[in-house]
C-alpha cells in the first residue's frame, strides 16, 4: 500500500539528506570537517548560481564572472536546500532550523518566512506553476500559495521514515527511497503504488527522475547509482566507481547525462544511454554533496564538505571556478 493522500500534482523534484546511515559510512559523515556547502541551484536564465552553507548564510555568484553578488543571511543553522521559482525572481530556502524562507531577488531581501508546524523541513522546490513544495521530517509533502506564506494542500504523506524523496516533472509519479534498500513508485494521482525497485544492497541516499520521467536514477550507501527504466519497471544499469556513498544524482536537461556526487570527494558524469562512465571531476578536497546542472546543460555545479562550489565545464570535464563560500 503507498501511502499517498491525494491531492494536486507535483511538477519538480523533492529531495532530501539522509536520515539514517549504516555506522561505517555514519563515522564518515562526523569526521567531515566544518564549513560545508550542502545544496546548489543555477537560476532559470543561468546567470546566477546560488549555494546553501553550513552556517546558514546563502553565497550567490555571477556565473560569468565568478563574482559574489550577495549573501543572504537569515538563517540559524545550516540551508541544506535552495530552489529558483521558474521566474526567477524568488529564491527558497530550507534551514535545519525547522523554517523555509523566501527571497526576493531582485532586492536581496527575505519577502517571507514559513514554518513547519514543529516538524523540520528537510528540502523545497518550485512546481511549474510556482506553487512552493515542501518535504518535512514528519514525511509529508505540502503545498505552499507563495503570496500569503499559507499551506494549501498535503499532498503525500509517507507512515515511515524514508531517507529520501523526489517528484517527477509532470507530477505523476513519486519515487522514494526505503529503509529496506528498495526504491518504491507511486502513482501521485490515484495514491497507489506503482511498483517497487530492487537491486540495492544497502538504502537508497538519493532519487532523481530524468525530465521526460522515463528513467529515475537512485544512488545508495552500497557505492552504487543505479538507472531505472519505468516503462518496465527493470534496473538498466548499476554504474559503480565511487567509493563510498552517493550523495546526490541529477540529470542533464536533455537526460541524456547523470551526474554523481559522493563522500570519496568525486563527481562523476555518466552516459544514461550506455551506463557507461564519461568523466571523473576531481577538484573538491572532502565530499561531495549537491550536483546541479544548469538549464542549458553546459555546466555542472557541485558543493563540498571542503567549502567550495566548483562550476564545471561538461563538455570539457575541465573546471571553471572555484568559488570560495565566506570569501
Amino acid at each position: 500500500m503507498c501511502p499517498y493522500r491525494p491531492g494536486m500534482g507535483v511538477l519538480v523534484v523533492v529531495a532530501a539528506f539522509p536520515v539514517s546511515q549504516p555506522a561505517p559510512l555514519a563515522q564518515q559523515v562526523r569526521d567531515i570537517p566544518q564549513g560545508r556547502v550542502f545544496s546548489v541551484a543555477f537560476s532559470p536564465d543561468g546567470k546566477t548560481v546560488a549555494a546553501g552553507c553550513e552556517d546558514g548564510r546563502i553565497e550567490l555568484w555571477e556565473v560569468a564572472s565568478h563574482k559574489r553578488r550577495a549573501t543572504l543571511r537569515g538563517h540559524a543553522e545550516e540551508v541544506t536546500s535552495v530552489a529558483f521559482s521558474g521566474d526567477g525572481k524568488l529564491l527558497a530556502s530550507r534551514g535545519a532550523e525547522a523554517t523555509v524562507r523566501l527571497w526576493d531577488m531582485r532586492t536581496g531581501k527575505g519577502r517571507r518566512i514559513l514554518y513547519g508546524r514543529g516538524a523540520k523541513f528537510w528540502s523545497v522546490a518550485f512546481r511549474a506553476d510556482d506553487k512552493l513544495v515542501s518535504w518535512g521530517q514528519d514525511q509529508t509533502v505540502r503545498l505552499w500559495d507563495v503570496a500569503t506564506g499559507k499551506e494549501k494542500a498535503i499532498l503525500w504523506r509517507h507512515t515511515d521514515r524514508v531517507p529520501c524523496l523526489t517528484l517527477s516533472k509532470d507530477g505523476k509519479l513519486l519515487a522514494s527511497g526505503n529503509g529496506d534498500c528498495t526504491v518504491g513508485l507511486c502513482d501521485v494521482t490515484t495514491g497507489k503504488e506503482r511498483t517497487t525497485l530492487r537491486g540495492h544492497t544497502e538504502p537508497a541516499s538519493c532519487v532523481a527522475f530524468s525530465g521526460d520521467g522515463k528513467v529515475l536514477a537512485s544512488g545508495g550507501f552500497d557505492r552504487t547509482v543505479r538507472l531505472w527504466d519505468l516503462t518496465t519497471g527493470k534496473e538498466k544499469a548499476t554504474l559503480q566507481g565511487h567509493t563510498s556513498m552517493i550523495c546526490s544524482v541529477a540529470f542533464s536537461g536533455d537526460g541524456r547525462l547523470l551526474a554523481s556526487g559522493g563522500l570519496d570527494g568525486t563527481v562523476r558524469l555518466w552516459a544514461v544511454a550506455t551506463g557507461k562512465e564519461k568523466a571523473t571531476l576531481r577538484g573538491h578536497t572532502a565530499p561531495v554533496y549537491p550536483v546541479a546542472f544548469s538549464d542549458g546543460g553546459k555546466l555542472l555545479a557541485s558543493g563540498g564538505a571542503d567549502g567550495t562550489v566548483r562550476l564545471w565545464d561538461v563538455a570539457t570535464g575541465k573546471e571553471k571556478a572555484v568559488l570560495k563560500a565566506g570569501e
